[in-house]
């Protein structure tokens, strides 16, 4: 497998990606004449975009699963000059073959976002875009080959494509290690794993930003997988449209059961979405640490409501990732 490039390569990758969208996007923009003749990808320097579309490079990090790989296309082949029209790729169709990771593979495709770099002007380019899925305590290698064929331009203009490029990545969630002094940490939003093997605490305390804190016994665990957000479960929206709704998604699992606080207002029910339903969580409302109080060993999807829910049969929702924890390698037993 490729290994990790570096630093200074992808950051100069980047820029010139950004400088280059922003000096050809109005002359492809404004005239067909532009249109490329040729396609090539940039297989060397695939990108991840953050929630604010910035491109940053996976050779700084693995991306972990789930997340989007981007591939971006190009009209040379020197690739300084990216492909900035929906309608230049319009006839082409992208296929891929796995060697290894196909099962970690959701889709594959041709996209066009608005990228910016560094707090620069946002710039559109086409890019192939990889979605990832699945999950694993461990790296997992993603390899093949990725096809790219059709046309680009039109009649004696019109040129025919039979491109492909080889990827070589490594999914894997981000690491934090948990010191042997320490008794709390702040929960990243997406998910990650958690190296708790020094820290043999009874209680130590995860946050969960603003939303949430589990207090969990980590003397017969090693490693935890925990994420959470807050985003709209838009279905529950829709049938329960007479309600103020808030939701807060958990996950991760404990092997000795946690106390969860989900801090709520006063006056409001706390329901858990799971199998297309909301039922009542057995939670006892705490109005010092204002927020409901329940246990449990696996964190899920819950909503907050200012009024009853009556519970309806209303579809499947993504489960959250559930990973089992890490027994330590000593074999401890429960």
């Amino acid at each position: 497998m490729k290994k990790l490039l570096s630093l200074v390569l992808a950051v100069a990758m980047a820029l010139s990606l950004s400088a280059a969208a922003l000096a050809v996007t109005n002359d492809l923009m404004a005239s067909d004449k532009q249109t490329p003749s040729a396609i090539h990808v940039d297989g060397d320097h695939p990108m991840l975009l953050d929630a604010d579309s910035a491109a940053m490079a996976t050779m700084t990090d693995l991306p972990s699963f789930g997340k989007i790989v981007y591939y971006a296309l190009y009209a040379d082949e020197a690739c300084t000059q990216p492909i900035t029209r929906s309608a230049d790729v319009a006839d082409l169709k992208v296929s891929a073959k796995w060697d290894e990771g196909a099962k970690n593979v959701k889709s594959v495709e041709i996209v066009r976002k608005s990228v910016s770099v560094n707090g620069g002007e946002k710039a559109p380019a086409c890019f192939i875009a990889v979605t990832t899925s699945g999950s694993s305590m461990e790296e997992v290698e993603l390899s093949g080959k990725i096809y790219l064929k059709g046309t680009v331009g039109s009649g004696k203009e019109k040129e025919k494509i039979n491109h492909s490029f080889d990827v070589d990545l490594a999914l894997a969630y981000g690491r934090t290690v948990i010191g042997e002094t320490e008794n709390s940490i702040d929960v990243a939003e997406g998910d990650r794993i958690y190296d708790v093997e020094r820290s043999k605490e009874e209680e130590f305390t995860f946050v969960f930003g603003d939303a949430a804190e589990v207090v969990a016994d980590l003397s017969s665990t090693d490693e935890l997988l925990l994420g959470y957000d807050t985003d709209e479960i838009e279905i529950l929206t829709q049938v329960y449209n007479v309600a103020d709704l808030d939701f807060v998604t958990m996950r991760g699992s404990f092997r000795k059961t946690a106390t969860v606080t989900l801090y709520a207002d006063a006056g409001t029910y706390l329901y858990e979405y799971a199998n297309g339903r909301v039922t009542p969580v057995n939670a006892t409302y705490d109005e010092f640490e204002e927020g409901f109080v329940f246990k449990t060993k696996t964190l899920g999807s819950y909503v907050i409501s200012d009024i009853k829910l009556p519970s309806v049969q209303i579809g499947q929702t993504t489960a959250p990732t559930t990973v089992s924890p890490k027994n330590p390698s000593t074999g401890a037993m429960l």
